[in-house]
């Protein structure tokens, strides 16, 4: 009763059915995606993967079961009768395991139906009538039932109803416009601390409104100091999703609101006070240069946090180019009574503010409305358990980019590594590069080479490589993940400040975990020393550990919360003073404190580890010494 099940039957001796559970909450919109290819079952909740398992070859059940697909039910005889009480919109059919970001790319979007890989695609547009149309490629078309092969029926097929499955707002049959994700991953972590470090802020200063280079600029339109009730006329949209409570804004349901009193300048900001953070929320936006005060379908810019993944997104929309992130991820750990803020500005730059300090840059410039006015507003999604206070914003001068960045510190609620250690972590949150560049900059990563490309004939990976080299092989000019174990790149021993990474071709997100190595104290295996900063797919989580014979495998500070699909680089540089910094596609994500490891100021070899991650592909691994 309180899980969506996806399934698959192999026939396998001992588990012919290999079967995921899904979260979800009644009455709320989730997205579920099952894929299922290369010996693998993976199920997808709003685009994050909460589940795989090894799953065979599809089989037929015996005793005259129908090849037909069923949308919402079974419905063979009076005992093979099931049926799903619910609502059902946009189900596509594809021959192709999709990617974790094919996925989440196209989960809110009409589809146009000539996608590669796509055999069918019911949009369920047709509104009346009892034929399911295939607005896919193929044209299998589908009939609504009321009843079958001995099945009474009980007055009619399955009703069509307005869905909202989008932005909530929607006023046909399937909307026009549809919605970046609004992730919320279900993890399972591993426990290996006894406490997590709690960061605590260092608050800049408060800006003075209308001083130049500070955030913001302008002035709060709400501060929500009335009685609790409607939350007035001087809001427009999805009105009642909110209401007024104990003079704060109470976040009841899905949609978007705007402050329709006033369409503000192309150089424009946004901000509000989160009084109380559900840390499962899916996402908290504020909208800038919406080109309408009442509904986003004529284009908007949304600056979306997520909670559960402790990021912010920027997306645009316009009816022409659809919902388009802009840039990479920003990370960003907001709690109870942090000010989120974000400037859009006339040439397309968009800032991204916590607390009045500039957390990173964002370019638009692609976007339609880019160099546009608009109004401001705000858009949460499954984010009931929410409380906002003072919204505002307007029209900003140009004013040049703050200096200030936010930094945090933590404080451990106790012992927070195994007994074993007796290094005290110190967890750093860190504003990642806004930008990449192609060309190495001091500072940026990677600033070392690549040490093999993998570009040779099928085989063994060669005398460059030892340790566990039985486990890989390198396939069609990747290496090829057979089995467990660490492999080290022997030509070399790397400096006391040194890096590695490695690029992600093919990522299972069932695998168990995908690691870099560094700083190992031999070239042949690593337990003689070494450090490991591991990737979890499933958890989507990455983790920095430490092994010495005296001290064993110690998790060094917090876990990261980190999503990464195939094609990224995963990327960390250790430094002599014992800092170890974590990297996706050339952004840091994090760093971590491993100075209390004894090997920490020491040179040693570079490597990878890979742990039940057979359907991994790797390339272009490289890394050296770092003189930045």
């Amino acid at each position: 009763q309180d899980r969506l099940w996806v399934w698959n039957y192999d026939a396998s001796s001992g588990s012919p059915f290999d079967i995921l559970p899904v979260d979800y909450v009644p009455g709320k919109w989730v997205h579920v995606t099952l894929v299922h290819g290369a010996g693998s079952l993976r199920a997808y909740r709003n685009g994050v993967q909460v589940g795989g398992t090894p799953s065979g070859a599809t089989r037929q059940p015996t005793g005259g079961a129908l090849t037909h697909l069923y949308l919402g039910g079974i419905i063979n005889n009076t005992s093979r009768n099931w049926t799903f009480e619910g609502v059902l919109d946009e189900v596509s059919l594809w021959n192709v395991a999709r990617t974790e970001a094919e996925v989440q790319a196209d989960m809110f979007r009409t589809l146009a139906g000539s996608e590669p890989g796509l055999r069918a695609y019911y949009a369920m547009s047709d509104g009346s009538g009892v034929v399911l149309t295939d607005d896919g490629p193929a044209d299998w078309n589908g009939a609504l039932l009321d009843g079958m092969q001995g099945v009474p029926p009980n007055g009619g097929p399955a009703p069509w109803i307005l869905s909202d499955a989008f932005s909530g707002t929607s006023s046909t049959p399937t909307p026009t416009i549809t919605g970046p994700p609004s992730v919320s991953p279900t993890t399972t972590l591993t426990p290996t601390e006894t406490s997590t470090p709690t960061a605590t802020a260092i608050a800049s200063s408060t800006p003075t409104p209308g001083q130049p280079g500070e955030f913001p600029t302008t002035g709060i339109q709400d501060a929500f100091n009335r009685p609790n009730g409607a939350i007035g006329a001087a809001w427009s949209g999805s009105v009642s999703s909110y209401a007024i409570a104990s003079e704060h804004l109470d976040v009841n349901g899905n949609g978007s609101i705007f402050w329709n009193g006033t369409s503000f300048g192309a150089d424009q900001e946004a901000f509000v006070t989160l009084s109380a953070v559900d840390a499962g929320a899916g996402s908290i936006s504020l909208l800038l240069k919406s080109q309408a005060n009442t509904t986003a379908n004529s284009g908007v810019l949304r600056v979306m946090y997520l909670p559960a993944t402790q990021v912010v997104q920027i997306w645009s929309y316009s009816s022409s180019q659809g919902w388009v992130q802009r840039g990479t991820n920003l990370s960003a750990s907001l709690a109870a009574g942090d000010q989120l803020g974000a400037k859009a500005k006339a040439d397309g730059s968009i800032e991204v503010y916590r607390n009045g300090a500039l957390l990173g840059v964002r370019s638009a410039t692609g976007w339609t409305f880019a160099a546009s006015g608009g109004f401001v507003g705000l858009w949460m999604s499954n984010a009931s358990n929410v409380v906002l206070d003072d919204f505002g914003g307007g029209s900003s001068g140009a004013s040049p980019l703050p200096t200030a960045s936010a930094t945090a510190t933590a404080t451990p609620a106790g012992p927070t590594v195994e007994p074993t250690s007796t290094s005290t972590p110190t967890e750093t949150i860190v504003v990642p590069t806004p930008t990449a560049s192609s060309t190495p900059l001091p500072g940026s990563f990677p600033v070392t080479g690549t040490l093999d490309d993998f570009d040779r004939a099928d085989g063994v990976i060669g005398s460059n490589w030892s340790g566990s080299v039985s486990a890989y092989a390198v396939a069609g000019h990747r290496l090829d993940v057979n089995a467990n174990g660490s492999i080290q790149w022997n030509a070399g021993s790397f400096g006391a400040d040194q890096e590695a990474f490695v690029t992600i071709a093919a990522l299972d997100g069932g695998s168990g975990s995908v690691s870099l190595v560094l700083k190992s104290q031999s070239s042949t295996g690593s337990t003689d020393g070494a450090l490991r900063v591991m990737f979890s797919p499933s958890s989507q989580l990455a983790q920095v550990w430490t092994l010495t014979a005296g001290q064993g495998w110690v998790q060094r500070g917090s876990n990261v919360t980190m999503a990464v699909a195939s094609g990224d680089v995963l990327g960390a540089r250790a430094r002599a003073d014992g800092m170890v910094e974590i990297f996706r596609n050339g952004n840091l994500v994090a760093t971590r404190d491993a100075s209390g490891w004894a090997n920490a100021g020491a040179p040693g070899y570079v490597g990878l580890w890979m742990s039940s991650a057979t359907n991994t592909l790797l390339d272009d691994f490289g890394g050296g010494t770092v003189t930045d």
